[in-house]
C-alpha cells in the first residue's frame, strides 16, 4: 500500500513547480503590458523613499552548513511620487537614481505603465 509521503511528495512538487510557472508568465506578463504603455510624462514631486534589504547566507564550495559561506544582500530602491492630483506612484529605480532624489523635490516623472523611467 502506499505511504502518506508517496502521495505528498509529487503533489508538493506539482504546487512548486506551478508557482514557479505562474510566476514567470505573470512577471512577462507585466514586461509585456509596460512596452505596450503609453509613455506618460506628468508634473510630480518625491513623496517618500525606502529599501528592502534581504540578507541571506550561501555556502561555499557544497557547505551545507554555511558555516564556511558568505553572506549576500540584495538591496531593493524604492521611490514614491504625488502626482498633481493626489495621487502616489511607488517605483522601483536605481541605487544612483534613489541617492539622488531627495523628498519633496518637485519635478516632471516620465513612466511606461509600472517602469520608472526618470524624473527630471
Amino acid at each position: 500500500m502506499y505511504d502518506t509521503m508517496d502521495l505528498i511528495v509529487p503533489i508538493l512538487i506539482i504546487a512548486a513547480i506551478a508557482v514557479i510557472i505562474l510566476a514567470f508568465f505573470k512577471s512577462m506578463k507585466e514586461i509585456n503590458d509596460n512596452k505596450k504603455a503609453p509613455l506618460l510624462s506628468v508634473p510630480a514631486k518625491v513623496a517618500g523613499k525606502r529599501t528592502d534589504i534581504i540578507k541571506r547566507n550561501q555556502p561555499n564550495a557544497g557547505d551545507l552548513s554555511g558555516a564556511h559561506g558568505y553572506t549576500v544582500v540584495n538591496t531593493t530602491y524604492y521611490v514614491s511620487f504625488e502626482i498633481e492630483d493626489g495621487e502616489r506612484k511607488e517605483f522601483i529605480v536605481d541605487h544612483s537614481i534613489y541617492n539622488t532624489l531627495l523628498e519633496e523635490t518637485k519635478g516632471t516623472l516620465s513612466f511606461k505603465g509600472t517602469k520608472f523611467i526618470s524624473f527630471e
